[in-house]
């Protein structure tokens, strides 16, 4: 892999350590904006997902569906049908949600179960990102 992939996979990785990192932050200081935590996760998952497609030389339209980005890397990879469901729950959280007939107003466990998802989406591509 050449130089210039490998800084722009490392790009997107960098973004999305950031977004879970806010969204970490935020919890682990008492912070209660949870709309913003969920929509975080999202991001970091979307940016997670990107990064591993250019990894995996795949093509993709631009888009900020998690489930489209899975489908996406099924084509070389296994995705668990758990994987699917994660992506369905952070979808309800990206770009639309930051408009005022979208807005979502999650609780403190259903912010932690978006954290745990977008930890889950870092876990399956780190698998081979982290030998970058």
């Amino acid at each position: 892999m050449d130089r210039k992939k490998k800084d722009f996979i490392r790009e997107w990785t960098y973004e999305a350590n950031n977004d879970l990192g806010l969204a970490n932050f935020v919890i682990n200081n008492g912070g209660q904006y949870y709309d913003l935590v969920c929509f975080h996760c999202q991001q970091a998952a979307e940016k997670f997902l990107k990064a591993y497609i250019i990894y995996l030389n795949l093509y993709y339209k631009k888009s900020h569906n998690l489930n489209y980005l899975l489908n996406v890397i099924k084509r070389k990879k296994e995705i668990s049908k758990t994987l699917y469901k994660k992506a369905e729950l952070l979808n309800s959280f990206s770009v639309d949600s930051r408009y005022p007939d979208h807005w979502h107003d999650p609780d403190l466990l259903k912010t932690k179960e978006c954290l745990k998802a977008a930890r889950d989406f870092k876990s399956f591509v780190y698998k081979d990102l982290e030998k970058l």
